[in-house]
This record gives structure tokens, C-alpha cells and sequence, in this order.
């Protein structure tokens, strides 16, 4: 996934609040074989990142666990870049780590954008998304005896 966060780590050197602007602008740069390859590194990060636990940290951090709330999120965690992607992915309750209370890991409909960069130049058929879901559990007990700090941070 080298190029996915290469470009990450360029974006986020603007600022964590245009990160996903930029990453939009670098993308749309590339040629097309690199933004196939941006594309299938996008996806299995976005994968990678589809676990119950991450859901349910969601559901901590923004009392909601809806498929659009979690595809938002999940984009936001990859624009967050590769060390907190990874152990957000590793350990949702690293969240506590980076998230500061009223803060929202939301990269709104960024997927939607960023196929309206790709699509010129892969074409709609080479962008299959193959993207999955996951249940989760919203048990209030459960939630604060799994994600303790997440829980300390934003519930208390």
C-alpha cells in the first residue's frame, strides 16, 4: 500500500482538515495505471478496516453505527494516515489516543468523491468497490469493558 499512504502523508502535511481535498487533487494528478493501483490500495485499506470492533468504536465515539456513518468513517481513518489507520485497525481503543472530544473521524461521502476522480480515467466498470459490511452490538456493558479508554474519554 505504499503509494496509498505515500500520498496520505503528503496530504496530511496541508493540515488534517484538507487532507481529503488534497488527496483528491494528488490522485486525480497520477496516470492511469497509478490510480489503479491508488484505487485497489484505497479498497484494501477500507477492507482492512471493516471489523465489528471498529464499528462499535464508532458507535462510542458518534452514537451511531449506520453503513453510511461507518463507510465515512472508515475514509476518515485512512485519511488520519498509516500509523493511526493501522492501530486504530490493531486496537479501536488506540482512538482514544487521537480523538479529542466533539471530534469526528467522518470523511463525508469521501468514497463518492473520490470515484468522481477515478471514473474519467479508469471508467466505472474497473471501479468495483466489492465493499462489505459487518454487524456489531451496541451493548452499552460490552462497549465500556472492550474500549475502556474510548469510553472514559467520550462518554464521561
Amino acid at each position: 500500500m505504499g503509494l496509498l499512504w505515500t500520498l496520505v502523508a503528503r496530504a496530511l502535511d496541508d493540515g488534517p482538515s484538507e487532507t481529503g481535498a488534497r488527496l483528491l487533487e494528488l490522485v486525480a494528478e497520477l496516470d492511469p495505471e497509478d490510480q489503479r493501483v491508488l484505487f485497489q490500495q484505497w479498497c484494501a485499506a477500507f477492507d482492512g478496516a471493516t471489523t465489528a470492533d471498529l464499528r462499535r468504536a464508532l458507535f462510542v465515539a458518534e452514537g451511531t453505527g449506520s453503513l453510511d456513518a461507518f463507510a465515512d468513517f472508515r475514509s476518515g481513518l485512512i485519511l488520519m494516515g498509516k500509523t493511526i489507520y493501522e492501530a486504530a485497525v490493531a486496537d479501536p481503543d488506540s482512538l482514544a489516543d487521537v480523538l479529542e472530544e466533539d471530534q469526528c473521524i467522518y470523511a463525508d461521502s469521501f468514497g463518492g468523491r473520490l470515484r468522481s476522480v477515478l471514473e474519467p480515467s479508469l471508467g466505472e466498470a474497473q471501479l468495483d468497490w466489492g465493499w462489505t459490511s459487518v454487524d456489531f452490538d451496541e451493548d452499552e456493558e460490552a462497549l465500556a469493558r472492550d474500549f475502556p479508554r474510548l469510553v472514559a474519554k467520550l462518554w464521561e
